[in-house]
């Protein structure tokens, strides 16, 4: 089974996988009053949550793989 991430839209990434999640953009528009700072989580804490749900043993990260290496 193949899950990809992402936190935009992309067909390239989410082309052959079996489950897709769209991950939190850790940045939020100031116009954007629909969300408040409390409930948005980093991405990589979003990815290890669902790492942990989907018992995921593999885990590939492209540039951003330093943040996930802690």
């Amino acid at each position: 089974m193949v899950i990809a991430s992402h936190r935009q839209c992309q067909p390239d990434i989410f082309e052959f996988a079996d489950i897709i999640y769209r991950e939190p953009t850790d940045i939020i528009e100031a116009s954007d009053t629909q969300f408040s700072t409390n409930s948005i989580i980093p991405r990589w804490q979003f990815v290890l949550e669902q790492t942990k749900k989907n018992n995921i043993k593999v885990l590939f990260t492209g540039r951003n793989g330093i943040y996930y290496e802690v």
